[in-house]
């Protein structure tokens, strides 16, 4: 038993930390004698012995230890899965987990079951965050997720998106700005994609941009973001165990940090700057003004004006507006510095982009735009290449079943979390080889086409047309005007070596080095400038 103990204590330090690992460790061991108790007066159902393969797990708690033994889970999840098959299984505490790594089973129960594998799993720091799963992300199934779903479905539709198109404009021309001004010096891209995303997803969300990714706001709310990922990102001990005084323990330093990021995020800049919304419309209304006379309304605007259509609340406006803009903000900036270093390491690749955007900018005698975008079907594959390759999310957001099922001949229990392993679902069925042509020769360029990085079924990304729009401007805009190298020096190739997260990305930074094409592209996007210093005047005016 000393060693269990032992294997126990370490594991709970890994999972919230040295200074409260001995009061969980005691809390723990509190709820194991209960759960211990519980087992022996109801002994297990003969349905649990059909569970799926797993490894070895220790009495009571399971594969917890396994769990927290690795900083990298998901390439601990890859090993079990070559081990012990496309669908096997954890005991994490009390839960049942069951883990799928292939494009069958995927499809399977993503698509021809989805209704049993729609439900949400959601850890105790995520559900403060969205009040107990009021958003749309971490909503259980069911008729206020559907009527959300809806929603959102509305205002992210390929006919609405297009009313971004301008934003998209503006912010990739910001981008690309940045990489011609500096040209020769080592550019850290990360921060620069990251205020690219962000601006597009706060304009159209709340009407309101950034100049600098060295604005104090801009980085205060990324590391709010961030620390959100960090604490919710992965489950902790208590989120495996029905324990009051386990989660009275485990959650008291991840609370106090959550609390703190709700009230500046939540009900300080979203909510604050919906309420400052409502009173515009309100006093517009109130005069006899129609709002969209004179501007062209954020979804914030759009939401409060159907509200009453629509049985929205404020806060379910403001749990919508948060899930756009944690969903949208990271997950595309992360798959674009992983397409900069591929392209930085690959260079026949970014000569091929290269040839493919030439023709654009010498016919026309302007940038590549999204009037291209079915002309730049290289630039498509290569995004796709890499969201394949790279996802940037690699186990997703955990399911939950909501009912029992049958998978592979295995019984798969109620409730139980469901982890979907896309590395291994696409090497199922795809190699590892950096081959974007796979997707031109097999006429299936769609982003979701194929692949799972965006989800599918019922609770599919709702975002994704967007993010291929974002995606294929900034790049098409980026390899018009720019060749790109590491900044360490010429042919020296990035370590692709992923940094384990709730977003993956490169272990090392991606410095980047653009050398300019030549003076029609230099010329084109000085004159963009003016073209964004006319949308950042409009806005002010808006605003």
């Amino acid at each position: 038993m000393s060693i269990i103990a032992d294997t126990l204590r370490d594991a709970t330090a890994a999972l919230v930390g040295d200074s409260v690992g001995a009061q969980v460790l005691a809390a723990a061991a509190a709820t194991v004698v209960i759960a211990a108790a519980a087992r022996r007066a109801f002994p297990p159902s003969p349905t649990d012995l059909k569970l799926p393969p797993s490894p070895p797990a220790w009495p009571f708690v399971g594969h917890l230890p396994l769990l927290a033994s690795t900083k990298e889970p998901d390439k601990l999840i890859q090993k079990l899965a070559h081990e012990y098959g496309p669908v096997f299984s954890l005991k994490l505490g009390n839960v049942d987990v069951i883990v799928i790594s292939n494009q069958e089973l995927t499809q399977e129960t993503l698509v021809k079951r989805g209704k049993i594998y729609a439900g949400r799993w959601v850890g105790k720091a995520l559900a403060i965050g969205t009040e107990n799963g009021q958003d749309l992300v971490m909503a259980p199934y069911g008729e206020r997720w559907s009527h959300m779903r809806k929603i959102a479905h509305r205002v992210l539709t390929p006919l609405k998106i297009t009313q971004l198109d301008a934003r998209l404009d503006a912010e990739s021309l910001r981008f690309v700005r940045h990489l011609v001004s500096t040209a020769g010096e080592p550019v850290e891209v990360k921060r620069h994609l990251m205020l690219y995303t962000v601006n597009i997803m706060l304009a159209k969300c709340l009407g309101i941009t950034y100049d600098s990714p060295d604005d104090p706001a801009l980085r205060s709310l990324c590391n709010d973001m961030l620390k959100i990922f960090e604490l919710g990102g992965v489950g902790g001990i208590e989120d495996y165990y029905d324990s009051l005084l386990l989660n009275w323990v485990a959650m008291r330093h991840k609370r106090k940090e959550i609390d703190a990021v709700f009230a500046r995020v939540h009900q300080g800049l979203v909510l604050g700057l919906i309420l400052e919304l409502k009173a515009r419309l309100d006093d517009e209304l109130a005069h006899g003004e129609d709002p969209a006379a004179n501007r062209n309304l954020c979804y914030a605007e759009e939401l409060l004006l159907s509200m009453e259509k629509d049985e929205l609340t404020v806060n379910d406006i403001k749990q919508l507006l948060l899930d756009f803009l944690f969903a949208g903000m990271d997950t595309s900036a992360a798959t674009l510095l992983w397409l900069h270093a591929y392209l930085i390491n690959n260079p026949e690749h970014q000569a091929r982009l290269h040839a493919e955007v030439d023709p654009i900018v010498k016919t026309h005698g302007r940038l590549p735009s999204l009037d291209d975008f079915e002309e730049l079907p290289y630039t498509r594959a290569v995004i796709k290449e890499v969201a394949m390759i790279s996802p940037v999310a690699p186990l997703g957001v955990p399911r939950q079943t909501t009912d029992t099922d049958t998978l592979a001949g295995y019984h798969i229990p109620a409730r139980a979390q469901v982890i979907y392993n896309f590395v291994g679902i696409h090497d199922s069925v795809y190699d590892r080889d950096f081959r974007p042509d796979r997707w031109i020769e097999s006429n299936n360029l769609g982003l979701m086409d194929g692949i799972f990085t965006f989800g599918a079924g019922r609770r599919m990304c709702p975002g994704v047309h967007l993010a291929a729009r974002e995606m294929v401007l900034l790049v098409a805009r980026v390899v018009a005007c720019v060749q790109l190298s590491n900044a360490k020096g010429d042919g020296v190739k990035f370590d692709m070596t992923p940094a384990f997260g709730l977003t993956v990305l490169p272990k090392e930074t991606v410095l980047v080095k653009s050398t300019v094409r030549g003076k029609q592209v230099r010329d084109l996007v000085e004159k963009g400038d003016a073209a964004l210093a006319r949308a950042t005047s409009n806005q002010a005016a808006a605003k």
